[in-house]
């Protein structure tokens, strides 16, 4: 069986250095697959 977990991640502060403020960069989405040992994911699978 494949364990899926997701997470979502903050924004950050960025600092501007011309007008000396800040803005945050946007808040993204994150996904930890777990497999067992025999199990792979197949990426790029290959064409006959």
């Amino acid at each position: 069986a494949v364990d899926v977990k997701t997470l979502i991640i903050p924004g950050k502060k960025k600092r501007i250095t011309k007008t000396k403020g800040f803005t945050k960069t946007s808040k993204w989405k994150k996904a930890i697959v777990k497999l067992k040992k025999d199990q792979k994911i197949d990426l790029f699978p290959k064409e006959t």
